[in-house]
Formats: structure tokens, C-alpha cells, sequence
């Protein structure tokens, strides 16, 4: 008796090659989920070489991962001490859902029904417009969501 090979739940089989793996790298976000975008999160090193950096003369971009990762990191906890993040954080509270900080080649298929896309930046809002495009949420600014946290309203999508 031989046995077939097959995916999950067939006799003698395992899911099939990569099934599993994209399975893993899955993660699960409680809906509706408010995505907090903003432009420089989309470039590690927000500076051009024509721009001031403090300490760096020139301001040329990092040249190291090592940098880059630095940058990164300081870049975040700047953006977890803010109003805005405070903002973000208390509107997943009321929605009962999550938060995420979106990066744009990850996150468009996590996107769904009744979620909230908050931006800072000309081209984090061209996105989040466009995303509301295919699918129902709200988007807006991160002002916008401060002023609705400050007043203790929400602001449905009714108000885009």
C-alpha cells in the first residue's frame, strides 16, 4: 500500500512545500486594527545628503546597517513619545482592536473592513487614500485623530 503524498490532512503528507512557512510568518492583528503611517518610517534614513543631520557634517545618509538600525530605532522610540502615538494607542483602545506601525510592503494585505489609517505626510496619505479605494476604512490625519481622542468623539467613516 503506498501512500500519497498530499498536503495537510491528506494521508502521508505534510502541506506542501512553503505552505507552512508562509503560515508561520503570519501574525494576527486584533480588528479593527488602526495603522499609524507615516512618511520617514518608509525610509530608514529620512535624510538626503542635502538636508542637516545633528552630528553628522553634510548630512549624508548612514552608510552602515549598523546605522541605518540606529536611526531606525531612535526614529521609533520618537514617534512612541508622541501625542500622536498616544492618539493611535487610545483609538485601538476604544475600537477594541490593535495597533500597527504600517510599512507599505508588508501591511496592505492585513488591511480590512472598518480599520483606521492615520498619517503623517503627503505620501502616507496618497496611500492611505488610495487603500480606502478597495477597501471600507477611515482615513485620516494624524491631527485629525487627536482632535476626536481631545473630544472624546469618534470619528466614523461617514466623517472622511
Amino acid at each position: 500500500m503506498g501512500r500519497r503524498e498530499g498536503g495537510r490532512g491528506r494521508p502521508g503528507g505534510a502541506a506542501p512545500a512553503g505552505h507552512a512557512a508562509c503560515m508561520r510568518r503570519r501574525r494576527v492583528l486584533a480588528k479593527p486594527t488602526v495603522f499609524l503611517s507615516i512618511d520617514d518610517l518608509t525610509d530608514p534614513a529620512p535624510y538626503s545628503s542635502g538636508s542637516e543631520e545633528p552630528g553628522r557634517e553634510g548630512g549624508s545618509e548612514p552608510r552602515t546597517t549598523e546605522q541605518r538600525a540606529t536611526k531606525r530605532v531612535a526614529f521609533h522610540q520618537a514617534i512612541k513619545q508622541s501625542d500622536t502615538y498616544d492618539a493611535a494607542v487610545r483609538k485601538a483602545f476604544e475600537l477594541s482592536g490593535s495597533l500597527k506601525m504600517f510599512k507599505l510592503g508588508e501591511d496592505v494585505p492585513s488591511v480590512r473592513d472598518n480599520d483606521v489609517f492615520v498619517y503623517i505626510g503627503e505620501k502616507s496619505k496618497r496611500v492611505g487614500k488610495a487603500i480606502r479605494d478597495s477597501v471600507d476604512i477611515t482615513v485620516m490625519s494624524s491631527l485629525e485623530l487627536r482632535r476626536s481622542i481631545k473630544s472624546n468623539k469618534l470619528v466614523t467613516k461617514d466623517a472622511r
